[in-house]
């Protein structure tokens, strides 16, 4: 329940390392979240054809946009490093 009410009142959010499996998305995002939420996620070493699949349950999920929703391949610490700027503002 903490983890929804954390998630749901976030303006930015930042899933790292995360398996991305329908039960834990459903437990992450089992409410919904706000319309200016921005999402970063990364997707390291998932083939391309679950990265697609990924990103269409979390769009539908949660009803963030393209603009809003930023994933990369990279390593975690790759993302934290090259999108510092973002995570502090």
């Amino acid at each position: 329940a903490a983890i929804g009410q954390a998630v749901t009142g976030a303006e930015r959010l930042a899933v790292l390392g995360f398996g991305f499996d329908p039960g834990n998305v459903e437990l992450l995002f089992s409410n919904p979240v706000q319309s200016n939420t921005e999402l970063l996620l990364t997707l390291h070493g998932m083939a391309p054809a679950a990265q697609a699949a990924t990103l269409r349950q979390l769009k539908r999920k949660t009803g963030i946009d393209d603009e809003r929703l930023i994933s990369v391949t990279s390593r975690c610490f790759e993302a934290i490093r090259d999108y510092t700027l973002l995570l502090e503002s």
